[in-house]
C-alpha cells in the first residue's frame, strides 16, 4: 500500500472510497442506523447544488473486507477510524492490525488530518492508551506529532465542556424563568380568586411556556378560574 499515493490521482471505484475521501473534500459523513451517509458540502458545489449520496455499511465490514479494498493507506485507515471510533473494544483489537499504517501515515500533511479526528472522536478513557500505543510505533522524531494530537485532543474536551456548559445554562434559565412565570401567576390569581386549589400549582408547573402566558394574559379579563385554565 503506497503511502504516497493517499488517494490524490486515485479514481473513486466504490461506495467505501468516496465515502472516505468526505474528510478531504469538505463532505458531511452521517452515521445513522450502523450506516454511513456522505452528503456533499453546498459551499463546495458551483452553481446549482447537485446532491449525491453514497450510503455505506461500514459496521458490518471486517478488517480483512477493507484490506480487500485495495485502496490507498488513507481511505483505507479513514474507513478503519470511521468505523471503530465509537467501539472502544473493536478498537482495541483492530489496533494491532492498522496501527502500524497509521504510525508511517500520521508523518504525511494528510496523514495528519487523520490523528486529528481520531483524538476528537475517541473515548476520553481509551484516548491515553491509544496515544501510547502509536507512540510506540513512531520514533523519537515524532514526538511533535504526539504533541500535536495531544493538544488536539484537549481542544476537543474543552470545547465539549464549555458546549455542555452553555447547554445547561440555557436549560437552567429556563427553567429558572418558568419557576417565577408559576410563582406570579399563582400571586394573580390568589389575589384575584382567593384561596386555590391545592393541585393547581403542580397543574401550572406541568404547562408549557405559551400555555403560561396564556393563563397570565387570561387572568385580567377572566371571571372565574376555571376561564382562566380553559383549553
Amino acid at each position: 500500500m503506497d503511502l504516497a499515493e493517499l488517494t490524490e490521482g486515485t479514481p473513486v471505484a466504490s461506495g467505501a472510497e468516496r465515502l472516505s475521501r468526505a474528510l478531504l473534500d469538505g463532505m458531511m459523513v452521517v452515521e445513522s442506523f450502523g450506516f454511513f451517509v456522505m452528503i456533499p458540502n453546498i459551499d463546495f458545489v458551483l452553481g446549482v447544488p447537485s446532491f449525491t449520496m453514497v450510503i455505506e455499511d461500514l459496521v458490518h465490514r471486517s478488517d480483512e473486507d477493507l484490506a480487500r479494498l485495495a485502496l490507498a493507506a488513507f481511505p483505507t485507515l479513514a474507513l478503519w477510524l470511521l468505523r471503530d471510533r465509537r467501539v472502544t473494544s473493536r478498537m482495541r483489537e483492530s489496533f494491532p492490525v492498522w496501527g502500524k499504517l497509521l504510525g508511517r501515515a500520521i508523518r504525511t500533511r494528510r496523514g495528519l488530518k487523520l490523528l486529528r479526528y481520531v483524538s476528537l472522536v475517541l473515548e476520553e478513557f481509551y484516548w491515553p492508551e491509544f496515544r501510547a500505543n502509536l507512540q510506540q510505533l513512531t520514533p523519537a522524531a515524532e514526538e511533535t506529532i504526539m504533541s500535536m494530537a495531544e493538544r488536539w485532543h484537549q481542544e476537543g474536551l474543552e470545547k465539549g465542556l464549555e458546549k455542555g456548559l452553555e447547554k445547561g445554562l440555557e436549560k437552567g434559565l429556563e427553567k429558572g424563568r418558568t419557576e417565577g412565570q408559576v410563582h406570579t401567576l399563582i400571586k394573580l390569581l390568589t389575589l384575584k380568586f382567593g384561596e386555590l386549589p391545592a393541585q393547581l400549582a403542580d397543574r401550572l408547573r406541568a404547562a408549557s411556556p405559551i400555555e403560561l402566558d396564556a393563563f397570565v394574559e387570561r387572568v385580567l379579563r377572566a371571571h372565574t378560574l376555571d376561564e382562566v385554565l380553559a383549553d
